[in-house]
């Protein structure tokens, strides 16, 4: 059976003379004909299932998807159902056999259904992904194309600081988008999972809500689209802490138009979309504004607008208590008092565009608000083509490749009608997918190493050695398979990952308790998957290499001395035996890794909202959005070629410096990230800063802040606790997880 991996268009176009299931035996009703939809499956994946025609057997679709396919099969299946009040019941079934897996193929014509019942006619197109590698970045037939010039700066953290190693620094997110809002002279226009009226974005000056109200009251047209959690209302209100309902009530007769959307979806089913505003969320990040002239300047990332987003790469646990962090306090795992401590450090990454690519990010808020806040759309501020020009970037031989791609569906969108044979037909719903062909078409691509960072890691069940149905996305199956394709090669490749160590949340709080298990029960299915295939892979060439050669999965965490602690200006003694006691006697804290980014050999990077899961890359469940970007410059022949020497490669070297307070700038052995020795030092250092992190006794504060994450890989692959540490550090919860009683749809 051939694996078929590479890039599948497949678009169901129509259907003839099928057979009427609803009057086959009786003629009850004049033109009561059947109400068809069509599944194509190629193996065990379902990769496309149309909307329902009603009353037809000759139904026309026109209905495609585009995705990256990693399936051992020798067809596609395709079956036609009539859909009745109760069930589905199938018209009809056929075949279409699969070509070359390693060659590029067209298949367009009618796939008959068996027992002579119609047919549906297709069309099917194949490239292999080691074609698709030589291609540039861009998701082929994406709802936005690929945008040439404009800018992209990146942060780390909300906050700049000077970070060991580094030459210069910039001012920092918070500080950036602050600025943005003072110049803006037209519109400010906010998306957000949580915004926080109280959030100061530069500590010493007013908040986000002040300014928001001052702008407005200077003509500014501010509207924010806010999701509109479920329990943040009535008997459960504050369960998550998004601030919706008090943000909507600040900005009442201000002049600032807020919106609360929930998470909604229009089916056949009412049990089921109900489920959907329970479960799945608004999880976009931007501002977009005018930069008080013809130009736009849009931002996104992780970083929410929110309380404790605010930190520095230095990620003080009590110095800042009566400082910076007064007010504006936030711990997700325990409960402890605001003046005693520790706080929970907080690691992002986000960014600022100008250019086209901003341009399409104000699209996006616009098509978001159309649909969302439909009563409203006179409100947004009129902008034609005309209207906007923008910025064309920095001048020289370097210019900027980016593209705006997402995880959304018509449900949170009103598409432009122009686009919508651009996107895909998902669960019988219209969904923009290309955020997760864009993270696959970067893995894809890398030749040296990779370096991800995400607040989650779940997905590839099918290649699970159970649970296979759950988180079919395929990011960690494509980072496998590129590992072993180099091991088999011969040639060098390194992937990092840098996790949390544990998911937010209060381990106290039984339903999150739960829910932690789950969703480290899935991370390590995921994990194991791809050590014991890099495992078989050594073994097949004969190597004695251990599999942590090649794939390196980390975590973040601060310890700090005694001494330190005890200096911290002005912050409380706690009462001996008392919860912030305990931890001042450890003078340690996870730092949370909230980021969401993949970066492949210091040239292409994808960022924005997104987490590494199934919840975030599906197109039909969290509302997502990113950039997938790289600079190129001129080569031989006139062809452009990826700069490896610019500012994706000082970003990566920025980060390393901050998670080894510039031990990464020192040695020559981490210069490399795609060498041997790179890894191996990394795990060095990862490993003896997790046992100075876990030792109560110690007063020493390790420079690396990279720990290795606490799961112990043996040579075949096989992924258990860690010994002597069954569970994660300062917490009751297993490394390994455990099934809870929260189902595994919610969690991945």
């Amino acid at each position: 059976m051939p694996l078929i991996h590479g890039d599948l268009e497949v678009e169901v176009v129509s259907g003839e003379d099928l057979v009427d299931q609803d009057n086959a035996l009786f003629n009850i009703i004049p033109g009561d004909w059947s109400d068809v939809w069509v599944d194509v499956n190629l193996g065990t994946t379902n990769i496309l299932q149309t909307r329902i025609r009603n009353n037809t057997i000759s139904p026309i679709w026109n209905e495609r998807v585009y995705l990256p396919v990693y399936q051992s099969a020798d067809f596609l299946e395709v079956t036609v159902w009539d859909k009745d009040h109760l069930r589905s019941e199938m018209i009809g079934r056929g075949r279409v056999l699969v070509g070359d897996h390693d060659k590029a193929w067209r298949k367009d014509g009618p796939v008959f259904l068996d027992g002579g019942k119609g047919k549906i006619n297709m069309k099917i197109n194949y490239t292999p992904a080691a074609q698709a590698r030589a291609e540039s970045i861009e998701v082929p037939k994406g709802y936005y194309k690929m945008r040439k010039g404009g800018s992209l700066t990146l942060y780390q953290d909300a906050n700049a600081t000077k970070i060991p190693g580094i030459v210069g620094t910039s001012d920092g997110a918070f500080v950036a988008m602050a600025e943005t809002i003072r110049r803006a002279k037209k519109f400010i226009y906010i998306a957000a999972w949580s915004l926080w009226t109280g959030t100061r974005l530069e500590r010493d000056k007013d908040t986000l809500g002040e300014l928001l109200k001052q702008k407005a009251a200077e003509g500014v047209r501010v509207l924010l689209l806010l999701w509109n959690e479920k329990f943040s209302a009535g008997l459960c209100a504050g369960l998550i802490g998004t601030f919706d309902e008090d943000t909507d009530r600040y900005f009442e007769k201000t002049g600032v138009h807020v919106q609360k959307a929930r998470r909604t979806r229009t089916g056949s089913n009412f049990l089921r979309d109900k489920l959907v505003e329970v479960v799945w969320t608004h999880h976009q990040k931007m501002l977009v504004a005018d930069d008080g002239g013809d130009d736009i300047v849009a931002f996104l990332g992780g970083l929410d607008l929110t309380a404790g987003r605010w930190d520095t790469p230095e990620h003080e646990l009590f110095s800042t208590l009566l400082g910076e962090h007064r007010g504006d306090f936030h711990n997700g795992f325990i409960k402890v008092k605001e003046s005693q401590g520790p706080r929970e450090p907080w690691h992002d990454v986000h960014g600022r565009l100008t250019g086209q690519a901003a341009i399409d990010l104000l699209r996006n808020f616009e098509e978001r608000w159309r649909k969302q806040a439909s009563k409203n759309v006179h409100l947004l501020f009129p902008l034609s083509e005309e209207d906007l020009k923008p910025s064309s970037g920095p001048t020289g031989d370097v210019t900027w490749q980016i593209q705006v791609v997402r995880s959304i569906d018509k449900d949170s969108a009103e598409f432009d009608s122009s686009r919508v044979g651009l996107l895909d037909s998902a669960g019988g719903h219209l969904a923009d997918t290309s955020l997760h062909t864009a993270l696959v078409r970067l893995v894809r691509r890398a030749e040296n190493f990779l370096y991800i960072e995400s607040q989650y890691f779940i997905g590839s069940s099918q290649a699970w050695e159970k649970d296979q149905d759950c988180a079919r996305n395929l990011v960690p199956l494509e980072i496998a398979e590129r590992v072993v394709s180099k091991i088999r090669a011969g040639k060098e490749f390194r992937a990092y990952i840098l996790l949390p160590m544990i998911p937010e949340g209060n381990p106290d709080e039984h339903i999150i308790r739960s829910s932690m298990k789950t969703i480290l029960y899935y991370q390590h299915l995921t994990i194991q998957m791809m050590y014991k295939r890099i495992a078989a892979a050594l073994q097949e060439v004969g190597s004695k290499n251990h599999p942590t050669d090649y794939l390196l999965i980390l975590c973040l965490g601060k310890k700090e001395s005694r001494t330190r602690v005890a200096r911290s200006a002005g912050v409380e003694t706690p009462r001996p035996g008392s919860e912030e006691s305990k931890w001042r006697q450890r003078s340690r804290f996870l730092i949370y890794v909230h980021s969401k980014m993949a970066l492949a050999d210091d040239s292409h990077i994808l960022m924005g909202s997104a987490n590494l899961n199934q919840r975030s890359l599906d197109g039909i469940r969290d509302t997502e959005l990113a950039v997938s970007a790289c600079q190129v410059r001129e080569g031989s022949n006139s062809h452009e070629e990826a700069v490896t020497d610019g500012v994706v490669r000082d970003f990566r070297k920025s980060l390393w410096a901050e998670h080894t307070t510039g031990l990464s700038q020192e040695e020559d052995d981490l210069a490399d990230p795609a060498s041997l020795a790179a890894v191996r030092r990394l795990k060095q250092l990862a490993d003896d800063a997790l046992e100075t992190y876990v030792r109560d006794d110690s007063d020493s504060e390790p420079r690396s802040r990279f720990l290795r994450y606490p799961l112990d890989v043996s040579q075949d692959g096989t992924v258990k606790a860690r010994p002597g540490m069954p569970n994660i550090p300062d917490f009751d919860i297993p490394a390994v997880g455990c099934r809870g009683l929260i189902p595994p749809t919610p969690s991945v």
